[in-house]
């Protein structure tokens, strides 16, 4: 897949992802974020494979550490997700309670903690079936993939919240558009 259309299908994911959310019902939203992450994940294994040049027998064990792994950050993502929740609620609290406050906060940082980790077990993982070539380029590759989808998540994100050139709120604009690549 050349470079065009796996931006433009990367852009389509996100744009699933962020598009009409404020039209759509939590169950609407909750299936188009496991739609968009889905075509993230296989965007960026073919990315992989293509860049490390993979074979399909070391593609397979690299697909089977990947899913593993976005398993295990999507359950601390979760996890996250609500305590941010619950510290934002108990910040706001008239009379905030310093122990759940202390509490939250301990709770989060463990998460990240728990999330570095999982990305140390995810490339120790694929070390036994990369060279070293092939492990300089993947944490290369996933710098920059990660960096492309943080790009289009926060454009987008400002675009829906603006609209073309709107008022906040007034709805997402265009599509990512040319320079995804840049």
């Amino acid at each position: 897949m050349n470079r065009v259309y796996r931006s433009m299908a990367v852009a389509a994911g996100v744009a699933l992802l962020v598009a009409g959310p404020a039209l759509a019902g939590p169950k609407e939203r909750e299936q188009r974020h496991r739609v968009a992450q889905e075509k993230i994940r296989t965007l960026r294994l073919m990315k992989l494979v293509e860049v490390l040049d993979l074979d399909e027998k070391t593609g397979i064990k690299v697909a089977r550490v990947l899913k593993q792994t976005d398993e295990e950050r999507k359950t601390l993502h979760g996890k996250a997700q609500d305590r941010m929740r619950a510290l934002e609620a108990a910040a706001a609290a008239n009379k905030p309670r310093n122990k759940e406050l202390t509490r939250l906060v301990d709770e989060l940082l463990s998460i990240r903690r728990e999330l570095h980790q999982v990305e140390e077990k995810e490339f120790k993982e694929l070390r036994k079936v990369f060279t070293p070539l092939q492990q300089g380029r993947y944490v290369l590759v996933m710098h920059q993939f990660r960096e492309k989808v943080q790009r289009l998540l926060h454009r987008e994100g400002r675009r829906h919240r603006r609209g073309p050139g709107g008022p906040p709120g007034a709805g997402p604009g265009p599509g990512p558009g040319p320079g995804f690549d840049e």
